[in-house]
């Protein structure tokens, strides 16, 4: 399959922060898959039907349907800050030069605030990016947000990608689901908050607490995500 061709990762600087047109992969922390497409072969008048985005197991490395690339919708070069607005790109080749291949989610009419969106890949043959397929970063760890913004993302950090548009969180989830590449975990964009007393205690118990002052929860694990830029990295 053309998806499954081997991909080169590149990054400007492999010490130093993620760079715009850095080709990496993006690694969840719950499920410990990457960031996959799985585009059926059916006509082309369907393939927005069938433009399907999962969680692959990271034994598969960098290839065309796992490998990505950072834009700035902000026309930005040089390495990605927390709080810039980004696009993240296919950058296997499976949609030609003439193309972009958007990671992108639909507000739903209804219902937006409670239930989750679906993730899909917005393939774009003109000039101009829908909104529907921008994000923002920001730190894993909830006490940092306010002192990183505009600051260079870390090349190990953890990190939350937050849909612009509604301010989801892309999730990779525990849940499985069959795709044609076998058993791969779903990606949604889902807000997962801790909660509740017993998080409060643990929290007091361990020197932290999972609540600030903010007044916003931070998010567990399926909210988590990681670039990976290293080849070495690419499969564990």
């Amino acid at each position: 399959s053309p998806q499954l061709v081997p991909v080169e990762l590149t990054a400007a600087d492999l010490k130093g922060p993620p760079h715009y047109g850095d080709v990496l992969l993006v690694r969840s922390l719950c499920n410990d898959g990457v960031l996959a497409l799985s585009l059926a072969d059916v006509p082309s008048g369907l393939l927005g039907e069938h433009n399907g985005v999962y969680c692959a197991p990271s034994t598969i490395g960098a290839v065309a349907r796992s490998a990505f690339s950072i834009l700035s919708y902000e026309n930005k070069s040089g390495p990605v800050c927390y709080d810039d607005k980004v696009v993240l790109v296919s950058a296997g080749g499976l949609h030609g030069d003439s193309k972009l291949a958007c990671l992108s989610s639909t507000v739903p009419s209804m219902g937006s605030q409670s239930s989750d969106q679906r993730v899909t890949l917005d393939v774009i043959a003109g000039p101009g990016i829908p909104y529907e397929a921008v994000w923002k970063i920001l730190p894993a760890r909830f006490d940092q947000r306010l002192g990183s913004l505009r600051q260079p993302i870390g090349p190990d950090d953890s990190i939350i990608i937050v849909h612009a548009q509604s301010g989801k969180r892309l999730a990779g989830l525990p849940v499985k689901c069959r795709t044609d590449f076998g058993i791969e975990h779903e990606v949604s964009c889902l807000n997962t908050y801790t909660k509740g007393t017993v998080h409060q205690l643990v929290g007091e118990r361990l020197g932290t607490r999972h609540l600030t002052g903010y007044g916003v929860k931070p998010e567990f694990e399926e909210n988590k995500w990681r670039f990976v830029r290293s080849p070495a990295a690419a499969v564990r």
